[in-house]
This record gives C-alpha cells, structure tokens and sequence, in this order.
C-alpha cells in the first residue's frame, strides 16, 4: 500500500490557509475603511451633531489607535502569508496595513511633524519672567481645567528650547495706539473679545480650535517701552497637557497679523 509524503499532505494544506488569511485581511480593510470614516466623522459629528469636543477628541483617537492595532495584525497576515506563498493574501495583508496607518498619517500631514516634536506644555507667552496676568478669563474656566497660574521656571525653559524666537512686540506707537491696534488684532484673528482694560493695559480673549472647538484663553498686555510700546502676548489651552504647538502658532499669528 503506497503513502503519500509528508510535504505533500502538508502543500495540500496551504491553499487553505492561505484563504483564511485572505479573509482575515479582508475583514480587517473593512475595519480599516470604518476606522478611516471614524477619523474623518469625529470632527463633523462635533460641528454639525454638537457632539462635545472632548468626546469627538476620544473617539477621534480611539480610531487612530484601532488604526495602528489593524496595521500591526496586516503586517502579520503579510508575513504569514508570504511565509505559505499565498500571493493575494498577502497583498490583503499589506493593504490592511496601509490602510490602518492612514488615520495618523493623515495627523501628521494636517498638523505637520514639527508640531508632534512640540514640548508637552500648553501656556505659552512672550515674556517668560514676567508674564500677562488673566482676570476676567478666570471666571470662564471651569473645575477640572488647566489652571491659570504660570508653571515657572520649568515651563520657561521647555518653550525657550522649542521657540526660542518668541518675542515681545515692539513698536513706535503710543501704549493708547497700540492698545487700539492689539484690539483690532484680536478682531482681524476672529477671537471672541472678552476684556479691554486701557488703565491696566489688558486685553483678554479666546480663540477656538478649528477641528474639535477646543478652546485657548489669550491674555494681551501693553506697556510703555522707550519712546513707544511694548506688546505682550499669552496663550493657554484650557485642556490638555501638550497643545502641540497651538498656542505657539496662535501667537505667532497674532505677531504677524499685528
């Protein structure tokens, strides 16, 4: 009686695991396409269902971080699929993968990967000695969020490493003009006005993130400097650790835009 080989019932096998595997990684694009459509629908879901910020944020992420578990499985059916030689299979596989990293590729060329190289601070200011004081944000704030007071030395090295070309805006203009102008700066940037002091020289504001509306409390301050004014600026998230460089960017804008 004759026997077929070992490796022969063993090949036998292989086209059929090779299309469990394709089915796997089938299952797991359309996971994939879902987790895509999740990323993408966070934010919409926030501005057109006014789901709250925070909440869009989590899911946002939670697709993200689905995303990259999706691309850790397809590069495994790859290799798997690669070890049996099931060709299409592995393809699957492979796009999988791709497909699972596209939530935080697209992060990185919304944001840009100098903002994820951002300390994880969230107050920023162009006066680190001495900075703008809030009085009227405070009441805005509720329990459980960042607070308003400076974090200190600690803080002022972190933001000097990372922008070190923040900086006071100095200008010619009397302290009552360039008062006027920071005001009118605030309303060219589209920031919600929330106290104009000229005897103390204080402008606050805050400014809302475009995608998840979180919001970022800004404190203006003008000084009389030499034969003109000096202009300074604070930004702080009112959540968060980081802000991956947000406030950085927001007064740069105002600088710009001044």
């Amino acid at each position: 009686m004759s026997t077929q080989p070992d490796w022969q019932f063993a090949s036998s096998n292989e086209p059929e695991r090779g299309g469990r595997i394709k089915r796997l990684a089938g299952f797991g694009i359309m996971l994939a396409v879902l987790a895509l459509l999740v990323v993408a629908g966070a934010p919409l879901a926030r501005m057109y269902l006014d789901v709250p910020s925070m909440s869009a944020f989590r899911i946002f992420l939670y697709a993200v971080q689905f995303g990259l578990v999706l691309t850790g499985l397809g590069l495994l059916l790859t290799v798997i699929a690669v070890y049996l030689r099931a060709a299409s299979a592995w393809k699957r596989g492979l796009i999988m993968a791709v497909l699972g990293l596209l939530p935080l590729a697209s992060i990185l060329v919304t944001l840009g990967p100098d903002r994820f190289a951002s300390p994880m601070i969230h107050d920023v200011t162009t006066d680190t000695d001495d900075p703008p004081e809030f009085d009227k944000a405070r009441e805005l704030r509720s329990a459980g969020e960042n607070s308003l007071d400076y974090g200190g030395a600690e803080i002022a090295e972190q933001q000097q490493a990372a922008w070190p070309e923040l900086g006071p805006v100095i200008t010619d203009k009397t302290p009552d003009l360039a008062f006027q102008r920071a005001i009118e700066t605030v309303m060219e940037l589209d920031w919600h006005l929330v106290n104009a002091d000229f005897d103390t020289g204080i402008i606050e504001a805050y400014d809302t993130t475009r995608l998840f509306g979180f919001v970022d409390d800004v404190v203006i301050r003008v000084r009389p400097h030499e034969s003109g004014s000096r202009v300074d600026i604070r930004s702080v998230s009112r959540i968060g650790l980081g802000d991956a460089g947000k406030n950085a960017a927001r007064i740069r804008e105002f600088i710009r835009t001044y």
